[in-house]
């Protein structure tokens, strides 16, 4: 059971990043702008982790592993989320959705290289797989234009690369340290730059015309798409490599498209399927091994 954990995990924060896109719609832009709610995600989850790192853990950080943590706090936690959310401000959905996949193979390509991690053949057709069905399910059910703009999609594109540095250049602290140490710390390097960019848009946040139903769906962007997904991803992290954990991105457009589908009560088409089967396949390509008999 231990051997499957951390792709539970990982299965658990796509479904929550999945439901997460309908559920924002709600909140962005209308009643808080992105960069607030950046400031808002970091600020809740810094406190929590704050808050159950001193309760539970108090790990005494090393001096010489700050710069790696001020690394993993810009990378992971502040230019992460301020690109996305730049760039999807300024490019189509569709776009943004396409280019964010490509994610698990720039993982791939800086592994071998920072880690010296094998790129197996099996492994790079389980990502190209994914790749395709991710694709093709984005593309079959895009809604009016897919356009982009080029800035933005540089932004995501920049999102997608400082994603990717974050989770290898993260692994050695979680060999070292309780995941939650880490997460912690990351935050708590990341916060200035968070700050720096909404701050201004966060106080500007007017709580009064937020209407009361919305504040649970605010609760569970804070929570379960902030707090929840980076603790399991950590979790994760600790025991399978920066690629496994960057494959499942493959799962987000596939739970997005089908909680809408089941949200709406319309039927899940057969194209959807077979996209599914395909980014199943490359997920078993990418993350099982099959074990060859001796003699």
């Amino acid at each position: 059971m231990q051997r499957f954990l951390p792709h539970i995990y990982l299965i658990i924060v796509n479904l929550i990043y999945g439901a997460n896109f309908s559920i924002a719609k709600t909140i962005m832009p209308k009643f808080i702008l992105p960069n607030a709610f950046i400031v808002l995600r970091v600020s809740f989850a810094a406190i929590l982790y704050w808050i159950i790192f001193k309760l539970f853990l108090k790990e005494t950080i090393q001096k010489t592993d700050l710069k790696r943590f001020f690394a993993c706090g810009f990378f992971g936690i502040a230019a992460n989320q301020i690109l996305f959310f730049k760039g999807i401000s300024l490019t189509s959905s569709v776009h943004g959705a396409l280019i964010m996949i490509t994610t698990p193979i720039i993982t791939l390509i800086l592994s071998k290289f920072i880690l010296k991690e094998t790129l197996s053949f099996r492994k790079l057709a389980g990502i190209i797989l994914g790749m395709v069905g991710a694709g093709l399910l984005i593309w079959s059910n895009q809604n009016g234009t897919s356009q982009g703009n080029l800035k933005g999609d540089l932004f995501v594109l920049l999102n997608a690369i400082c994603y990717a540095i974050f989770l290898i250049i993260v692994k050695p602290l979680m060999q070292k340290y309780h995941p939650l140490t880490v997460i912690f710390i990351c935050f708590l390097m990341g916060s200035p730059w968070v700050f720096l960019f909404g701050v201004e848009d966060a106080l500007s946040i007017e709580w009064s015309l937020i209407p009361t139903v919305y504040y649970l769906n605010i609760f569970f962007i804070l929570f379960g798409a902030t707090f929840l997904v980076y603790l399991l991803n950590a979790l994760a992290i600790k025991k399978v490599s920066p690629t496994v954990v960057s494959s499942y991105i493959y799962l987000q457009p596939l739970f997005a498209i089908v909680i809408v589908l089941l949200y709406q009560l319309e039927k899940i088409t057969f194209d959807i399927y077979i996209y599914g089967f395909l980014i199943a396949l490359g997920l078993f390509l990418i993350n099982f091994r099959f074990n060859r008999k001796k003699g």
